[in-house]
């Protein structure tokens, strides 16, 4: 059969109208049809259709061009919000012969889907290069499903993902995954859900995915058995995993874990130390590339290769030690032949039976005869069996069996025995009256007579750093041991071997704090020795001496101790002994230690043994230090006059100064200046004229040791206050700064005839505090006569009333009438204390801002001085800065260092907690150097504390954390 497009014109064609064809019907016909059916013409077309329609044909629409993978429509991601799906059709579309994937395979029911199909490649990054979400409308897309394949050709393996309608002819819900790899094609086929789904137009659209890859589990392959207690199991990484994953062993079913493994390979996992028979599970753990985790179990039973004769378990021919081969009857079953066990006792029936074989030696011990010993409640009977073969008939040699209630089969004495030839033994769980548990037990083929094993683990006391006492008992199953031997292995070292008649055992010539293995095994008579029992101790470590010795803070009285002690210390003992003088011993915990009562300028060597508990003590550790020299006061201390804004201090220093500390601050006052030199003379500056200060120098000398201050009074040369005339009236009344603490009320016409001048003290209602930034007002008020007003304030203290710092307060101001006038303090103006002056004239005789000392010839002359500061929260907070506190969160102290301008008077410091409540207090002496001190808060309670400090330049808040 061949296929056909068949092409009709239209109907005006017949009358010469068009000139163009359109396809008819795609037709499935016999060749030769099809062939007389191309050669008519057109005229003829109707009877040719005619005939098909009474003949025998198949006709279906034309495929679409997607109609398998190779021509699969590429779709583009829309990203979060659909806006141009894709319109297609599977009208007329076949079944795609399936290529690595089955029909209907669980998603729809369809299993001659009418598919076509669709491709699209994920990006590079962001959210479509691992996940999608594809959208279908219109009921024709009954099956979505997504593929991975190498190309068009396939092979297409098991869909990635897929969504079906549950019934036919609905269209299927929307298909999302996280799982797709980046940069990677995937192809995606659409169908009806069923057979019968009615074929025609749909949508579809590619929109992102999860936020989030999907973060698969690790996979677990089959377990297989590699011996009697161990096997391997692959895990590998699941999708979107990383090594390393975190394998669990857990038993069944109580899932208790055993153990736990690291895997960071897909090499199988070997697993050990597992009982035959027995059931485990295997939990694995990945880590997700998002966070979280993901994780898998799987169940495994450990296989019993020695249920039956054919899978005995070959057991080694011991010498004199027999050592055990670990075993169990966990899930085992009877054996099938059964007449061997005849005259044995027991119940055959019920019992739980596994193999094991032998071989005799060729010649010597254990040729002709051997002893089996077995241990545990699962072991209560042997049987000696031989046999050509492990399928062959099996002849009974000899059979022991447990007699009580309890325990284990007794010793099988296997005798007349041939030489190198295989025996095999049964073991069940078959007592003469009672029938044991299933579980694990051990076996051991010997050739001498078996030595019991001890039933308890060895145990160490006495323990020194050189020396150990070893305990153990006698074992409870004859015969007993003639002697024992004990050795004692250092780790990484050689072992030792003593043997004792019996227990205890003193071992001699330890090394100090090193662990050691010591096991214990019993001689028998015959030549047995039983396995060796074992355990693990450490020495006591050996008391080192302290290290790293050395004295900090040294004063003329004092000084700090400091040490690194040993790991093992516990308490040191410190021994202070002065040139010539009598040793003081001092014991302590720790370091450091403070050495208390020191004599100025004297040698003291100090030693610190340590103690570690036990009767250890280290040897000492030495040093030699000299406390410092006192350090003496200045004398012959004097101040002279350079500029109405300097002066020269001079004064004689000791001879083992290392520096000098000046200070010097209004008497009234204000922030104190320092200055570090290291000589006399020094020259201090910014001073104001008028003003009197206070002028310190303390002596600094080696070890971070200060002299009391020397001080003396000096007082500033006056501003231009000579040769200033005047005469009165027009007088000053009163001066005052509204807001502040300035109010001079004057009485009269101060000064004498040629020079009206006064000059207030910097106290009471005569001195005020001014703040940079501030505005103020001048209030004056004039007397006897109208006047003309100035007022200067020196901002910038260079000991001058400039003309920019002049405000014309009135001019031909009434008498007795307050002139006003408001002032700007410079946001730039010099901190401390400054002049301020005020003059008045008779009206047009001229005082302008550059007459601060202009000789005039009417008015009075006042001179007053004021105080620039910061503005508050400026203050407060530059205060604030200059105060350490160390560590902060504190645990046990703090450090609180103050610079010389805030100690020089002494500080008060309270701690208040969070309710505002004083909880300790402290006061410091004057400190002229600064002050360093150890405030303890070992006792208070864990929380935020507020220090505050009473400081001779203001109150200092501080926030402590105690922790």
């Amino acid at each position: 059969m061949k296929s056909g497009i068949f092409y009709a014109l239209c109907p005006a064609c017949f009358f010469g109208v068009c000139a163009f064809f359109f396809p008819l019907i795609s037709l499935s016909m016999p060749e030769s049809l099809l062939t007389r059916a191309r050669r008519l013409a057109p005229g003829p077309l109707l009877a040719v259709l005619l005939f098909l329609l009474l003949g025998s044909f198949t006709a279906r629409a034309q495929a679409p061009a997607n109609d398998d993978p190779c021509g699969a429509v590429t779709l583009t991601a829309n990203g979060s919000l659909c806006t141009s799906p894709t319109l297609s059709t599977n009208v007329g579309a076949t079944t795609t012969t399936p290529n690595g994937y089955t029909l209907p395979s669980g998603c729809g029911t369809a299993s001659q889907p009418k598919d076509v199909w669709f491709k699209f490649t994920t990006s590079a990054s962001g959210p479509s290069s691992f996940g999608v979400a594809i959208t279908v409308t219109g009921n024709p897309a009954g099956i979505i499903r997504l593929f991975s394949a190498p190309s068009c050709s396939g092979p297409f393996t098991d869909a990635v993902v897929c969504s079906a309608a549950t019934t036919p002819n609905t269209v299927a819900p929307r298909l999302t995954t996280g799982s797709l790899t980046a940069n990677t094609t995937y192809y995606i086929q659409v169908a009806g859900s069923t057979n019968a789904d009615t074929p025609g137009q749909f949508t579809i659209c590619l929109t992102d995915g999860p936020a989030t890859p999907t973060c698969g589990v690790p996979q677990i392959g089959g377990f297989v058995s590699t011996g009697l207690t161990s096997g391997e199991i692959p895990i590998t990484l699941g999708l979107n995993n990383a090594f390393p994953i975190t394998v669990v062993l857990q038993t069944l079913p109580n899932q208790n874990p055993i153990a736990t493994y690291t895997v960071n390979s897909s090499a199988p996992l070997v697993l050990t130390g597992l009982t035959p028979g027995a059931n485990y599970r295997i939990q694995a753990t990945a880590t997700c590339p998002t966070g979280g985790q993901s994780t898998s179990s799987y169940s495994i039973r450990v296989p019993i290769p020695n249920d039956e004769s054919c899978g005995a378990i070959d057991l080694p021919l011991n010498g004199t030690v027999c050592t055990p081969t670990q075993a169990s009857n966990n899930g085992a079953t009877a054996s099938a032949n059964s007449n061997f066990l005849m005259g044995c006792g027991g119940q055959p029936s019920a019992r739980r039976d596994v193999w094991f074989k032998v071989t005799t030696a060729a010649s010597g011990p254990g040729s002709t005869s051997f002893y089996v010993t077995v241990d545990g409640e699962a072991a209560k009977r042997i049987l000696l069996l031989s046999a050509a073969s492990c399928s062959s008939s099996f002849t009974q040699l000899a059979c022991v069996i447990n007699a009580g209630s309890a325990g284990s089969a007794p010793v099988l004495n296997a005798t007349n025995l041939t030489p190198n030839t295989t025996y095999y033994l049964l073991v069940d769980n078959t007592g003469f009256f009672t029938t044991g548990t299933e579980g694990p037990f051990t076996i051991c083929v010997a050739s001498v007579p078996p030595c019991p094993p001890l039933t308890l683990a060895p145990t160490t006391t006495s323990i020194t750093s050189t020396t150990a006492r070893v305990l153990f008992n006698t074992p409870n199953a004859p015969p007993a041991p003639t002697s024992y031997t004990v050795t004692y292995t250092p780790q990484g070292g050689t072992a030792t071997t003593v043997q004792v008649p019996s227990g205890p055992a003193t071992l001699t010539g330890l090394m100090p704090g090193t662990t050691y293995s010591v096991c214990v095994a019993g001689n028998c008579a015959g030549g047995g020795q039983a396995p060796p029992v074992c355990t693990s101790f450490t020495t006591l470590a050996a008391c080192p001496t302290p290290t790293g010795l050395n004295v900090t803070n040294v004063t003329t009285t004092s000084a700090q101790l400091n040490f690194t002690g040993p790991s093992n210390g516990t308490g040191y003992t410190i021994t202070l002994t002065p040139q010539g003088g009598t040793p003081v011993t001092i014991t302590a915990n720790g370091s450091p230690v403070q050495l208390p009562n020191l004599t100025p300028s004297t040698e003291y060597t100090v030693s610190v043994v340590a103690s570690c508990g036990a009767s250890l003590t280290s040897q000492p550790a030495t040093l030699t230090f000299s406390s410092s020299a006192p350090c003496p006061a200045v004398t012959g201390l004097t101040v002279t006059p350079t500029t109405t804004s300097s002066a020269t201090v001079r004064f004689s220093g000791p001879a083992n100064a290392t520096g000098y500390v000046v200070t010097y601050v209004p008497v009234g006052g204000g922030t104190p200046l320092n200055l570090q030199v290291t000589a006399s003379p020094v020259l201090i500056t910014s001073l104001t004229p008028l003003t009197a200060y206070t002028i310190t120098v303390t002596t600094l000398c080696t070890g971070n040791l200060a002299s009391q201050p020397a001080t003396t009074v000096y007082t500033g040369l006056p501003y231009c206050a000579t040769g200033l005339g005047g005469s009165c009236p027009p007088s000053i009344n009163t001066v005052a700064i509204p807001g502040t603490t300035l109010n001079s009320p004057s009485t009269g016409c101060a000064g004498t005839s040629g020079n009206y001048y006064m000059l207030y003290p910097a106290s009471g209602s005569t001195t005020t505090i001014l703040r940079q930034g501030q505005s103020y007002q001048f209030s004056v008020t004039p007397s006897g006569s109208d006047s003309d007003i100035m007022a200067w304030i020196d901002f910038n203290r260079n000991g001058q009333f400039e003309a920019s710092e002049g405000t014309q307060v009135v001019l031909a101001g009434a008498s007795n009438v307050p002139a006003v006038a408001n002032f700007t303090v410079p946001a730039t103006a010099q901190l401390g204390p400054t002049g301020m002056r005020v003059r008045t004239r008779i009206p047009g005789a001229g005082l302008g801002p550059g007459d601060a000392c202009t000789q005039v010839g009417s008015g009075e002359t006042e001179d007053y001085v004021v105080t620039i500061d910061v503005a508050l929260a400026v203050r407060s907070n530059a205060l604030a800065a200059q105060v350490s506190v160390y560590p902060n969160p504190a645990q046990q102290s703090f450090q609180l260092t103050l610079p010389a301008q805030l100690s020089r008077a002494g500080v008060q410091a309270t701690l208040l907690n969070a309710l505002g409540q004083p909880v300790q207090q402290q006061h410091f002496a004057p400190a002229a150097a600064g002050l360093q001190a150890q405030v303890e808060v070992g006792r208070l309670p864990r929380g935020v504390y507020t220090l505050h400090l009473t400081t001779a330049a203001g109150p200092v808040t501080k926030r402590v954390v105690v922790e």
